[in-house]
């Protein structure tokens, strides 16, 4: 359809079909998120959601696909489920600061 952005059709599929459906793109979706009323709940369902992609070396005459799927986990401020302590993550690495309340174990 002239004038319509595609991008809107399949965010509305995915979304619709729910549950663990992942979305293949590396499009970031800079210009959908200012759109959205809640920009922070699309942020969170991206992270959730889209698999990036690139191509690496030639092998056999054929161009390798590296996929990065989204991590098992939010990759942001976390609290314990009992209020104990605060997890912060650390940038670039997979490792975590972990802040206990005073007397807490």
């Amino acid at each position: 359809m002239p004038k319509n952005n595609d991008d809107w059709y399949w965010l509305w599929a995915a979304v619709r079909v729910g549950g663990r459906v992942l979305v293949v793109t590396n499009d970031e979706m800079r210009d959908h998120h200012f759109l959205m009323l809640s920009h922070r709940s699309f942020q969170r369902w991206k992270e959730r959601h889209q698999v990036h992609f690139c191509f690496g070396d030639w092998r056999d005459g054929r161009r390798q696909v590296l996929v990065r799927e989204p991590r098992k986990y939010s990759k942001r401020i976390q609290r314990a489920s009992d209020d104990s302590a605060w997890h912060f993550p650390l940038e670039g690495e997979d490792r975590w600061l972990c802040v206990t309340k005073s007397g807490a174990s």
